[in-house]
């Protein structure tokens, strides 16, 4: 299987100097997905308010998998297998794949611990893959997933 992401939906509110609430994040994630009724949607865990806000509007919310290390382990193998692709288009999760560094201090005391700094889009990448894909036997010959 594969997956591809396509495009990409990014918000970012220190840039902006502007908080959004959940149902201005939900409007945006409708307009973003126009006439696309998604098989499945992956939250972050803890957001519960935006999972709720996304059900009452008749989306299938699933929390995703916050297995950090798993998930980071899962979305390199599938890049370096080439099984997964982000068009040139999607430029925010192309500039944070680049520039994703590890906790050096972290590293001193032998644990491997991603620094949480413009992970936004690594994180979605991770959900999503780890999520939908990284628990599927190898016998799902296709799976292409877009964003």
């Amino acid at each position: 299987w594969r997956a591809h992401k396509l495009k990409e939906r990014y918000y970012d509110a220190r840039r902006t100097s502007r908080q959004k609430t959940d149902t201005e994040h939900a409007d945006d994630f409708a307009a973003w997905i126009a006439g696309i009724k998604p098989v499945a949607v992956y939250v972050d865990p803890s957001a519960a308010s935006f999972m709720a806000e996304l059900r009452r509007r008749g989306y299938r919310v699933t929390p995703a998998n916050n297995n950090v290390l798993d998930g980071i382990r899962f979305v390199s193998q599938m890049l370096s297998e080439g099984r997964y692709q982000v068009h040139a288009s999607c430029t925010e999760s192309i500039r944070e794949m680049s520039s994703y560094a590890w906790d050096a201090r972290a590293q001193e005391r032998g644990e491997d611990k991603p620094l949480k700094q413009d992970d936004h889009a690594s994180d979605e990448t991770r959900y999503m893959l780890f999520s939908h894909l990284g628990g599927r036997s190898a016998n799902v010959r296709s799976a292409n997933v877009a964003l």
